[in-house]
């Protein structure tokens, strides 16, 4: 296996979370009487929900107020609405069994938690790193730096997994490789980074590699 250590994005990445987040955010625009779908916000909301905020702020609404209110409507979501993607428990299985670890880099907080229960999926990560834990937003790479250097890592043997340029950047800001999971289709591409769209194709890729 080319790599022994996954990090993880988890909202679009690991879960299927973007409709829930896509509600949210509808919900606080339509609260400064702004009215648009899922598909003109969730290209915006893919690069970070702050730039989402930032080009549909205006005169009368500031960017702060709308993550205010994405995060007032997010709690009205429940549990129901965070699911993994096909084949995500038996790809990281899969990690374990040839000998890797599994770690979570995350913007999400507490709901993180009852979402791995929920899927049963708690017991698969070595470590995680959520926005509980305070250190600054992807592309940043401080996080990414703290559980390597906390568990003794060569960044060669690391690899950092996400849907957003700011997950891979934040990979290779740490000196990692980066692979990008798109089930959604709104992955950028970049140099020298893999992109797969289901979990069934990056298993192959790495019993391959």
């Amino acid at each position: 296996m080319k790599y022994r250590h996954w990090f993880w994005d988890f909202d679009g990445t690991l879960f299927n979370t973007y409709p829930r987040i896509c509600r949210a955010f509808q919900k606080s625009l339509a609260d400064a009487g702004i009215f648009e779908d899922c598909a003109s916000i969730v290209p915006y909301l893919k690069r970070s929900l702050a730039e989402a905020a930032e080009h549909y702020s205006t005169e009368s609404i500031s960017a702060d107020q709308l993550v205010a209110g994405y995060r007032l409507h997010s709690d009205e979501e429940d549990l129901t609405t965070m699911c993994s993607y096909e084949g995500v428990h038996g790809f990281l299985s899969a990690i374990i069994e040839m000998g890797g670890k599994n770690y979570i880099y995350t913007h999400r907080g507490e709901s993180l938690f009852k979402a791995l229960e929920k899927e049963n999926l708690e017991g698969l990560f070595a470590d995680i790193v959520t926005s509980l834990d305070g250190f600054p937003a992807k592309p940043a790479p401080d996080a990414l730096l703290y559980l390597m250097q906390k568990h003794g890592l060569n960044p060669e043997d690391c690899v950092m997994v996400g849907d957003r340029t700011i997950d891979l950047m934040a990979g290779i800001n740490a000196g990692m490789n980066a692979l990008c999971v798109d089930p959604d289709g709104y992955c950028v591409l970049m140099d020298g980074v893999p992109v797969f769209h289901d979990y069934q194709t990056l298993l192959q890729y790495i019993q391959e590699h």
